[in-house]
């Protein structure tokens, strides 16, 4: 009995620790892009290597590193449509 006790604890935890980090990012911020959006803030559309092959890759970069990275988390969505991603 003691054997089933200690699975069930297990298991018990391993549901905590996979929903809990979740729920204790809910105020994490979201942000929505689409094929269209612009860099995060106008980031990164100066760099020489941006252009129509590169627009997309850059997005999802810049929303990535600038905002998510330094505000400890948070969620990129990304809209229906087509990205182009070159440097993968």
């Amino acid at each position: 009995m003691r054997k089933k006790a200690m699975k069930l604890f297990l298991s018990a935890a391993l549901a905590a620790s996979i929903i809990l980090p979740a729920q204790a990012s809910a105020a994490a911020p979201t942000y929505t892009v689409n094929p269209s959006s612009k860099t995060y803030k106008g980031l990164m559309m100066n760099f020489s290597t941006y252009n129509f092959y590169t627009k997309h890759y850059y997005l999802i970069r810049s929303y990535l590193e600038q905002q998510l990275e330094k505000t400890g988390g948070g969620t990129l969505i990304l809209k229906k449509g087509t990205y182009s991603i070159s440097n993968t």
